[in-house]
Parts: structure tokens; C-alpha cells; sequence
């Protein structure tokens, strides 16, 4: 056990529920990629966010351009463009400050019953039911979980209920994922990792 791996288990141990046991622990090798994940999903998770001032906006600009004098339609989609920039870039700035700040307590594990992400007294965790995937970019092992069922209800399964081909339809279903999403990142063997959740996830299914 490295010097890493011995802090990241005192971080993990007091959250540890009775009879959980750990497979692998380790602090994140570079703080500016904890910055990074945050950052990613600040910036589409507020994607919902700002769909509702993108239809306002859009609403009525265009309504306005048809009108006699199109410049003020104009005016009404540039202010718009500006304020939705704004609101992102605001918002994933923030959060990659956050990120930045939580990296240095930051610990994450893998046990015998769960994934865990401990920042703190903060756990964020998921349990082999939860567990829908399992992914690695880069150096950073991605743990998307279930939807649970009011995020059915925004997006239903069901064939034909979403228009796929709808703008802006792949920037809402990477806010839906990025709202699930555990993000390792900056680990030191992210496929090694990958599989100890892998086989977790699998545990479970049969």
C-alpha cells in the first residue's frame, strides 16, 4: 500500500458501513482533473437550466423579426445568446472552483458493496442496483447510475416519446447523463478500477 492509498483509506474508513470491505482506495492523482469533471458537469447540468430563457428568448426574437422592423427581434436573439453564455460559462467556472477546492479531500473506493466518492463529511456513492455503467476517459473512471423515476418521467424509455432529431436533443441527453454520472478522475490504474466495478455491477445481475 502506497502513501497515497494509506490517506485515502483513512478518509473512506469512518463512512465504511459493518461488514464492508475495501478493494481498492486511492486519492486523485492530480487535482486540476477533479477540477475538470466538476466543471464538465456544472456546464451541462445546467443545461436544463438555461432552456427555458433559450425558448423565451427564441420566442419572441423571432416573433419580432417577422414584424416590419426585424431589428429589434435581433437585438432580443443576441441578448439572449449573451445572457445563456453568461449563465454557462458563470456556472462551470464556479464549478471547476469547486472542484479544485474538494480535490485536495478527496478519496474514492471501491468495496465489497458499493462505489464511493468521499470530499469530506460529503459521500456520494452507488450500490451494484444502481450501477448502469461503467466507463474509462483518459484517467478518470466514469460510474453512470440508474435513472431513477422522476428522471424517467422528464425522459420516458419509451419509443417516440423523445424526437431524437430535435435541436439541441444531444446537449439535454448529455445533462441527463452528466446528472448521474460518478466521475474517479485522475486515477492511477483506471482499468483496473473499471473492473473491480465491473465486477460489482455483475455480482449483483446474477
Amino acid at each position: 500500500m502506497n502513501t497515497t492509498e494509506d490517506a485515502a483509506r483513512r478518509f473512506i474508513a469512518p463512512h465504511l458501513w459493518d461488514g464492508e470491505e475495501i478493494l481498492w482506495c486511492d486519492l486523485p492523482q492530480a487535482p486540476g482533473a477533479v477540477a475538470a469533471a466538476f466543471a464538465r458537469q456544472g456546464f451541462f447540468t445546467t443545461m436544463p437550466a438555461v432552456s427555458g430563457l433559450a425558448v423565451f428568448f427564441l420566442y419572441f426574437g423571432i416573433n419580432m423579426i417577422k414584424k416590419d422592423d426585424p431589428w429589434p427581434g435581433i437585438f432580443m436573439l443576441g441578448l439572449g445568446a449573451v445572457i445563456i453564455g453568461v449563465v454557462l460559462s458563470t456556472r462551470t467556472l464556479s464549478a471547476w472552483v469547486r472542484g479544485r477546492h474538494a480535490a485536495r479531500g478527496t478519496a474514492y473506493a471501491v468495496t465489497n458493496r458499493r462505489v464511493l466518492i468521499v470530499r469530506g463529511e460529503d459521500v456520494d456513492w452507488a450500490g451494484p442496483k444502481q450501477l448502469e455503467d461503467v466507463v474509462v476517459r483518459g484517467n478518470n473512471v466514469v460510474v453512470t447510475r440508474q435513472r431513477h423515476q422522476l428522471e424517467s418521467f422528464w425522459k420516458p424509455d419509451a419509443p417516440g416519446s423523445v424526437d431524437d432529431n430535435a435541436p439541441g436533443q444531444v446537449l439535454f441527453d448529455k445533462a441527463n447523463a452528466a446528472l448521474r454520472e460518478m466521475t474517479l478522475a485522475a486515477v492511477r490504474d483506471p482499468l483496473q478500477v473499471m473492473a473491480l466495478v465491473q465486477t460489482l455491477q455483475h455480482l449483483t445481475a446474477s
